[in-house]
């Protein structure tokens, strides 16, 4: 493969821009969005209620 001729990810024409702010996400990191990392160290007892809102917001950002 020639990686040479490949473009970075984020100049698709398929990518829309992003309307979500990176900074409001403690448990992912979602500067590479769609691709969506886990913070390990954000994950503490009780973030499953910060979790199901970024996740909506998430999902509502792919359609």
């Amino acid at each position: 493969m020639n990686r040479g001729r490949l473009r970075p990810f984020n100049t698709h024409p398929w990518r829309k821009p992003m309307t979500l702010d990176p900074q409001r996400f403690t448990v992912y990191d979602i500067q590479a969005f769609p691709i969506v990392i886990t913070r390990n160290d954000a994950i503490v007892p009780g973030y499953a209620e910060q979790w199901e809102p970024s996740a909506r917001q998430l999902l509502l950002e792919m359609d």
